[in-house]
Protein backbone atom coordinates (compact mmCIF):
# COMPACT_ATOMS: atom_id res chain seq x y z
CA UNK A 1 0.00 0.00 0.00
CA UNK A 2 2.69 2.36 0.94
CA UNK A 3 4.95 1.89 -2.73
CA UNK A 4 1.99 3.53 -4.27
CA UNK A 5 2.06 6.53 -2.45
CA UNK A 6 4.27 9.70 -4.08
CA UNK A 7 7.63 9.99 -1.84
CA UNK A 8 7.01 13.09 -0.20
CA UNK A 9 3.26 12.17 1.37
CA UNK A 10 5.13 8.52 2.39
CA UNK A 11 7.92 11.09 3.84
CA UNK A 12 4.76 12.71 6.57
CA UNK A 13 3.17 9.81 7.59
CA UNK A 14 6.78 8.23 8.78
CA UNK A 15 8.15 11.00 10.46
CA UNK A 16 5.94 11.71 13.30
CA UNK A 17 6.28 7.37 14.06
CA UNK A 18 10.05 8.19 14.11
CA UNK A 19 10.11 11.17 16.15
CA UNK A 20 7.96 9.82 18.71
CA UNK A 21 10.33 6.68 19.36
CA UNK A 22 12.97 9.68 19.52
CA UNK A 23 11.36 11.49 22.10
CA UNK A 24 9.97 8.61 24.33
CA UNK A 25 10.33 9.79 28.14
CA UNK A 26 12.89 7.71 29.76
CA UNK A 27 12.80 5.68 32.87
CA UNK A 28 12.24 7.49 36.03
CA UNK A 29 15.42 5.78 37.57
CA UNK A 30 17.49 6.61 34.13
CA UNK A 31 16.64 10.29 34.54
CA UNK A 32 17.53 10.14 38.52
CA UNK A 33 20.90 8.18 37.90
CA UNK A 34 22.20 11.12 35.37
CA UNK A 35 21.20 13.83 38.25
CA UNK A 36 23.94 14.75 40.35
CA UNK A 37 22.07 16.34 43.33
CA UNK A 38 23.28 17.16 46.38
CA UNK A 39 23.49 15.37 49.17
CA UNK A 40 21.11 16.93 52.12
CA UNK A 41 21.45 16.09 55.40
CA UNK A 42 17.78 16.59 57.59
CA UNK A 43 17.77 18.27 60.51
CA UNK A 44 16.46 16.40 63.88
CA UNK A 45 13.58 17.78 65.07
CA UNK A 46 13.73 18.95 69.05
CA UNK A 47 11.51 16.68 71.16
CA UNK A 48 8.65 19.44 72.71
CA UNK A 49 8.49 18.84 76.37
CA UNK A 50 5.64 17.05 77.68
CA UNK A 51 4.59 15.24 80.66
CA UNK A 52 1.95 12.17 80.38
CA UNK A 53 2.24 10.23 83.36
CA UNK A 54 3.71 9.56 86.77
CA UNK A 55 3.98 5.78 88.24
CA UNK A 56 3.16 5.16 91.24
CA UNK A 57 0.66 8.15 90.88
CA UNK A 58 0.27 7.49 95.29
CA UNK A 59 2.76 7.41 97.45
CA UNK A 60 2.59 7.47 101.05
CA UNK A 61 2.32 10.65 103.12
CA UNK A 62 5.54 12.26 105.62
CA UNK A 63 8.05 10.73 103.41
CA UNK A 64 10.59 10.28 100.64
CA UNK A 65 9.19 8.48 97.78
CA UNK A 66 10.51 7.21 94.23
CA UNK A 67 8.61 7.75 91.33
CA UNK A 68 9.23 7.85 87.40
CA UNK A 69 7.45 10.43 84.87
CA UNK A 70 6.82 9.52 81.77
CA UNK A 71 6.80 12.04 78.65
CA UNK A 72 9.25 13.50 75.86
CA UNK A 73 11.52 16.34 76.10
CA UNK A 74 13.18 15.66 79.43
CA UNK A 75 16.81 17.23 79.86
CA UNK A 76 19.43 16.78 81.76
CA UNK A 77 19.55 18.72 84.72
CA UNK A 78 15.88 18.85 84.65
CA UNK A 79 13.68 19.72 88.44
CA UNK A 80 10.41 18.16 89.88
CA UNK A 81 7.97 20.79 91.67
CA UNK A 82 5.32 19.07 93.89
CA UNK A 83 3.67 20.52 96.54
CA UNK A 84 5.61 23.77 96.36
CA UNK A 85 8.64 21.84 97.07
CA UNK A 86 11.35 21.46 94.63
CA UNK A 87 13.00 18.36 94.31
CA UNK A 88 16.40 18.53 92.45
CA UNK A 89 17.43 14.37 93.35
CA UNK A 90 16.35 14.09 89.51
CA UNK A 91 17.96 11.21 87.16
CA UNK A 92 17.69 11.26 83.47
CA UNK A 93 16.92 7.75 82.11
CA UNK A 94 16.46 9.16 78.60
CA UNK A 95 14.49 12.08 77.00
CA UNK A 96 11.54 10.52 77.71
CA UNK A 97 11.86 9.18 81.86
CA UNK A 98 12.39 10.43 85.34
CA UNK A 99 13.02 9.01 87.80
CA UNK A 100 12.50 11.18 91.14
CA UNK A 101 12.87 11.13 94.78
CA UNK A 102 10.04 13.06 96.07
CA UNK A 103 10.05 15.06 99.46
CA UNK A 104 7.36 14.42 102.05
CA UNK A 105 4.25 15.98 101.75
CA UNK A 106 0.81 16.06 103.95
CA UNK A 107 -1.65 13.92 102.79
CA UNK A 108 -3.95 15.21 99.32
CA UNK A 109 -3.61 15.86 95.77
CA UNK A 110 -0.88 18.02 94.25
CA UNK A 111 0.02 18.63 90.82
CA UNK A 112 3.21 17.95 89.19
CA UNK A 113 5.50 19.93 87.04
CA UNK A 114 8.76 19.02 85.18
CA UNK A 115 10.99 22.02 84.95
CA UNK A 116 14.12 21.70 82.16
CA UNK A 117 16.95 24.15 82.43
CA UNK A 118 15.63 26.37 80.26
CA UNK A 119 12.53 26.93 82.42
CA UNK A 120 10.15 25.28 80.10
CA UNK A 121 7.35 23.36 82.23
CA UNK A 122 5.21 20.78 81.36
CA UNK A 123 2.45 20.29 84.33
CA UNK A 124 0.33 16.86 85.13
CA UNK A 125 -2.42 18.29 87.01
CA UNK A 126 -3.91 16.39 90.09
CA UNK A 127 -0.96 13.85 89.48
CA UNK A 128 0.05 12.64 92.51
CA UNK A 129 -2.66 11.96 95.36
CA UNK A 130 -0.09 11.32 98.96
CA UNK A 131 -2.60 8.78 101.36
CA UNK A 132 -1.87 8.82 105.19
CA UNK A 133 -1.65 4.88 106.30
CA UNK A 134 -2.43 3.26 109.01
CA UNK A 135 0.36 1.08 111.16
CA UNK A 136 -2.55 -1.47 110.53
CA UNK A 137 -2.06 -1.22 106.41
CA UNK A 138 1.72 -0.95 106.97
CA UNK A 139 1.82 -3.88 109.07
CA UNK A 140 -0.33 -5.70 106.35
CA UNK A 141 1.62 -4.62 103.85
CA UNK A 142 4.46 -6.06 104.63
CA UNK A 143 3.67 -10.20 103.94
CA UNK A 144 -0.22 -11.52 103.11
CA UNK A 145 -1.51 -14.47 102.33
CA UNK A 146 -4.19 -15.96 100.80
CA UNK A 147 -5.77 -19.17 100.79
CA UNK A 148 -8.06 -20.89 98.19
CA UNK A 149 -10.27 -23.97 98.32
CA UNK A 150 -9.71 -27.52 97.09
CA UNK A 151 -8.36 -27.27 93.35
CA UNK A 152 -9.82 -23.82 92.73
CA UNK A 153 -8.22 -21.00 91.82
CA UNK A 154 -11.15 -18.76 92.49
CA UNK A 155 -10.21 -15.92 95.08
CA UNK A 156 -12.81 -16.20 98.40
CA UNK A 157 -14.46 -13.16 99.30
CA UNK A 158 -12.94 -12.78 102.68
CA UNK A 159 -9.60 -12.72 100.09
CA UNK A 160 -10.77 -10.18 98.05
CA UNK A 161 -11.59 -7.63 101.16
CA UNK A 162 -7.90 -9.31 102.31
CA UNK A 163 -6.67 -7.33 98.66
CA UNK A 164 -8.86 -4.12 99.10
CA UNK A 165 -6.99 -3.64 101.99
CA UNK A 166 -3.38 -4.25 100.77
CA UNK A 167 -4.48 -2.03 97.30
CA UNK A 168 -3.19 1.45 98.99
CA UNK A 169 -0.39 0.38 100.85
CA UNK A 170 0.79 -1.82 97.44
CA UNK A 171 -0.16 1.21 94.83
CA UNK A 172 2.20 3.41 97.58
CA UNK A 173 5.03 0.86 97.44
CA UNK A 174 8.03 1.85 95.07
CA UNK A 175 8.65 -1.72 95.40
CA UNK A 176 8.16 -4.88 93.19
CA UNK A 177 5.32 -7.24 94.59
CA UNK A 178 6.38 -11.38 94.05
CA UNK A 179 3.05 -13.27 94.22
CA UNK A 180 4.17 -17.10 95.02
CA UNK A 181 1.55 -19.75 94.41
CA UNK A 182 1.08 -22.79 96.13
CA UNK A 183 -1.16 -26.09 96.48
CA UNK A 184 -1.52 -28.62 98.96
CA UNK A 185 0.12 -32.36 97.95
CA UNK A 186 -2.55 -33.75 95.89
CA UNK A 187 -1.88 -33.75 92.33
CA UNK A 188 0.52 -34.36 90.28
CA UNK A 189 3.68 -32.45 89.90
CA UNK A 190 2.99 -31.08 86.57
CA UNK A 191 -0.78 -30.26 87.60
CA UNK A 192 0.14 -28.59 90.67
CA UNK A 193 2.27 -25.87 89.35
CA UNK A 194 -0.13 -25.13 86.79
CA UNK A 195 -2.44 -24.54 89.39
CA UNK A 196 -0.26 -22.70 91.54
CA UNK A 197 0.41 -20.28 88.67
CA UNK A 198 -3.31 -19.68 88.16
CA UNK A 199 -4.04 -18.83 91.43
CA UNK A 200 -1.00 -15.84 91.82
CA UNK A 201 -2.20 -15.04 88.42
CA UNK A 202 -5.77 -14.47 89.39
CA UNK A 203 -4.41 -12.30 92.37
CA UNK A 204 -2.28 -10.08 90.05
CA UNK A 205 -5.52 -9.58 87.75
CA UNK A 206 -7.67 -8.80 90.96
CA UNK A 207 -4.32 -6.31 92.01
CA UNK A 208 -4.16 -4.67 88.29
CA UNK A 209 -7.95 -3.70 88.32
CA UNK A 210 -7.33 -1.90 91.68
CA UNK A 211 -4.93 0.18 89.75
CA UNK A 212 -1.49 -1.56 90.26
CA UNK A 213 0.61 -1.74 87.06
CA UNK A 214 1.70 -5.47 85.80
CA UNK A 215 5.25 -4.43 85.41
CA UNK A 216 5.55 -4.24 89.30
CA UNK A 217 4.31 -7.49 89.97
CA UNK A 218 5.82 -11.28 89.35
CA UNK A 219 3.45 -13.77 89.60
CA UNK A 220 5.05 -17.72 89.99
CA UNK A 221 4.52 -20.96 91.10
CA UNK A 222 5.76 -23.44 93.36
CA UNK A 223 3.00 -25.90 93.26
CA UNK A 224 3.52 -28.33 96.37
CA UNK A 225 7.18 -28.25 96.95
CA UNK A 226 6.86 -25.26 99.63
CA UNK A 227 4.53 -26.70 102.03
CA UNK A 228 4.09 -24.30 105.16
CA UNK A 229 2.16 -27.21 107.25
CA UNK A 230 3.48 -31.02 106.92
CA UNK A 231 0.63 -34.04 107.19
CA UNK A 232 -2.09 -35.64 105.48
CA UNK A 233 -5.17 -33.61 106.96
CA UNK A 234 -7.69 -30.99 105.30
CA UNK A 235 -6.16 -28.74 108.46
CA UNK A 236 -2.62 -29.32 106.69
CA UNK A 237 -3.63 -29.00 103.13
CA UNK A 238 -5.85 -25.61 103.64
CA UNK A 239 -2.81 -23.79 105.52
CA UNK A 240 -0.88 -25.37 101.86
CA UNK A 241 -3.51 -23.90 99.17
CA UNK A 242 -2.04 -20.22 99.38
CA UNK A 243 -0.51 -17.50 97.52
CA UNK A 244 2.15 -15.11 99.13
CA UNK A 245 2.68 -11.49 98.53
CA UNK A 246 6.16 -10.07 99.11
CA UNK A 247 7.07 -6.85 98.74
CA UNK A 248 10.87 -7.15 97.38
CA UNK A 249 13.40 -4.30 98.54
CA UNK A 250 16.51 -3.57 96.39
Amino acid sequence: MFRSLPRPILFLLICPALMASKCRKPPESAVLEDLDLPQMEMPTPELELQFVAIDPDTAPADSFFDVRLYGSGFEEGATVEVGGLTSREVSLVDSGTLVVTLPPLEAGVYDVTVVNPDDSRAVRRAGLEVISLTAEQREICRSATLHFGFDSSALQEMDKEELEKLGPCFLMSPHRIVLEGHTDERGSTTYNLALGQQRADNVEITLVAQGLAPSRMRSMSFGEERPVELGESEEAWQENRRVELKVIAP
